[in-house]
């Protein structure tokens, strides 16, 4: 894994190291994930998002791995500094997922998805739910640990064709949490 806190596509595509680690091949798949905010600026996707992936993807094809890309989850409030609530913000994130991976012909692992269809879902709403408080951490941005594992299970499910429900757990989650992401990932990530 070649991943620094906050680091952005653009910035990984201008590593050497990030470079040298696709270079060598051995990959049967290779995540990619942007930084979290830029997918949902129209500005900042065109001029950095999209350039840079197109750049990791073909390289990753070259050493002849599979891309994925990990569709990411909006910030719990939202981008204020955008006027973006949770849900404008996620569904920005989300069409600049499906518009790059339609034009690379690259999959995309539904994650933000998969949160909001779980957000959505809890009566209490986005921002008090209990669901709310299991996935992001306090900072509103990154994942808890059940955060990681809803992500992972869309991963799974995008990347093997499968159902992660059933799957084991291995982080100590609840069962029933366990179930609710294994099932939202489920879900999220049917055609």
């Amino acid at each position: 894994m070649v991943a620094l806190p906050g680091e952005t596509l653009d910035q990984h595509a201008a590593s050497t190291d990030s470079m040298a680690a696709i270079r060598a091949g051995r990959w049967q798949f290779v995540v990619i994930q942007e930084q979290s905010q830029i997918p949902a600026d129209v500005s900042l996707r065109q001029s950095e998002m999209y350039p840079a992936a197109r750049t990791l993807v073909a390289a990753v094809e070259r050493s002849g791995g599979v891309p994925i890309l990990l569709e990411t989850w909006a910030h719990r409030n939202g981008w204020p500094d955008r006027g973006l609530d949770y849900d404008s913000m996620q569904k920005a994130i989300d069409q600049a997922y499906r518009q790059l991976g339609g034009e690379l012909g690259t999959d995309v692992a539904p994650g933000g998805e998969a949160w909001q269809s779980l957000v959505g879902h809890d009566p209490a709403g986005s921002e008090s739910s209990a669901i709310a408080d299991t996935l992001w951490q306090p900072d509103g941005s990154h994942p808890t640990t059940a955060g990681t594992y809803l992500a992972g299970c869309t991963l799974y499910a995008e990347i093997f064709d499968a159902t992660p429900v059933g799957l084991g757990d291995s982080e100590d989650l609840a069962p029933e949490l366990v179930g609710r992401l294994q099932q939202a990932s489920e879900v999220a990530a049917a055609p």
